[in-house]
């Protein structure tokens, strides 16, 4: 496996006191305990009241976080010297790697900080593929996976998943000129529509639980490169991957969600640095948030 070292960002500082979790407690105590006549004198109150909710919330986290580096096992991800993860480097804007081969993506910068928050420990990538991620990790050769990784009861019989960060789903990738055969994936059979779709992965389970027409690839990615020579008709992919080829390739469009999942990070079965790894999601959602729009946007 090949290994790759990436140099952490510097993200800043990313303050709580002005988040939007503040906003919403406050309309929320707004809209369900106060009436139209008492919300004037009340609304000092609920202002204090959900401030201290809000740094109740992140002091417990902080707590829960001390304890668990406290409490590791020696051979728990959290007792280690390095955080080694694994990655396809493949699914843009989640993993991929720019033209000087340092790696990027919304997962990189991501489990990035989440090692750096590990008493300063900088992370050790490699790579790895869709096919092999899950025993990888069922082996505790990682310590966890990244990537744009869907959450699915399949994968949990092996592996543990941090709490999702994203929404997502399966769509149609095709020409915008013919969005309206893929507007559906009834209408994308009916049409007998070569679909390509990469090995190893939820995107090729997709494909052979709806028996779709398909051309399966070994390399993720090539896929995309035979959507373009006309190879296929269509590639069924994530939401994210083919609003992100869309941005580059202007004629192509996806279609609306074929299905609901969740993006998460894949885990060892291990309780403690679970349970770390939901925490420091939860204490950094600004932070998630901002790498998004950095990806995306």
């Amino acid at each position: 496996m090949e290994s790759l070292e990436i140099e952490p960002e510097k993200h800043g500082e990313y303050k709580t006191e002005d988040t939007d979790e503040k906003a919403v407690l406050l309309n929320y105590f707004r809209g369900n305990y106060f009436s139209e006549g008492r919300r004037s004198c009340s609304l000092k109150r609920v202002n204090y009241f959900s401030l201290a909710l809000s740094l109740l919330l992140v002091a417990s986290n902080v707590v829960l976080i001390g304890f668990l580096l406290t409490k590791s096992s020696p051979a728990s991800p959290l007792s280690k010297k390095v955080l080694v993860i694994g990655t396809t480097f493949d699914y843009l804007p989640f993993t991929g790697l720019s033209e000087s081969g340092k790696g990027q993506g919304i997962d990189i910068d991501l489990s990035t900080e989440l090692s750096m928050s590990l008493k300063g420990r900088a992370p050790v990538f490699v790579k790895t593929t869709w096919s092999q991620l899950v025993d990888q990790i069922a082996e505790n050769k990682f310590d966890l996976a990244v990537g744009g990784i869907d959450i699915t009861l399949e994968r949990r019989k092996s592996c543990y998943f941090s709490q999702g960060y994203a929404k997502s789903g399966k769509v149609g990738l095709t020409l915008c000129r013919s969005i309206d055969d893929v507007a559906t994936v009834d209408r994308m059979r009916s049409k007998m529509l070569l679909v390509g779709v990469n090995k190893g992965g939820t995107n090729e389970k997709f494909a052979d639980r709806f028996m779709l027409d398909t051309r399966k690839f070994d390399e993720n990615g090539s896929q995309m490169h035979a959507l373009l020579a006309g190879e296929i008709d269509v590639v069924v992919t994530d939401i994210e991957e083919a609003a992100f080829f869309s941005k580059k390739h202007t004629n192509y469009c996806h279609s609306p969600l074929y299905t609901n999942s969740s993006k998460a990070f894949l885990l060892p079965q291990d309780d403690a640095f679970k349970s770390y790894v939901d925490a420091w999601l939860s204490e950094n959602q600004n932070f998630v948030e901002e790498v998004f729009r950095k990806y995306t946007e």
